[in-house]
């Protein structure tokens, strides 16, 4: 123990110069006590997002959103068809002649 207050003893005489000018700052932040501190600390924080997963992630979004666009909006593929000289819908045909 004696060793470690002699280390202790030296490095406060090497470092007496030295001022840290943020002390005050630093200790409020570690000892925030109420709620608006602590929600500022937490919205404060730095977030790290790694680029291929949230780009893939972005592009099944993409991808899914122009499907159900697209089946949305789909045009019909409805053809006009001449039967006994009259020219109809080819859906329309197929509806009559499934309902007799």
């Amino acid at each position: 123990m004696t060793e470690r207050k002699q280390m202790k003893q030296q490095l406060d005489e090497e470092l007496t110069g030295i001022v840290f000018t943020q002390h005050e700052s630093i200790l409020r932040q570690l000892n925030s006590r109420s709620k608006q501190e602590k929600v500022k600390r937490f919205l404060n924080k730095e977030i790290t997002l790694p680029v291929l997963p949230v780009m893939a992630i972005m592009a099944c979004f993409f991808v899914g959103a122009s499907i159900d666009l697209i089946s949305f909006y789909q045009i019909e593929t409805n053809e006009l068809i001449e039967v006994q000289g009259n020219i109809v819908w080819s859906d329309l045909f197929q509806e009559r002649v499934r309902g007799q």
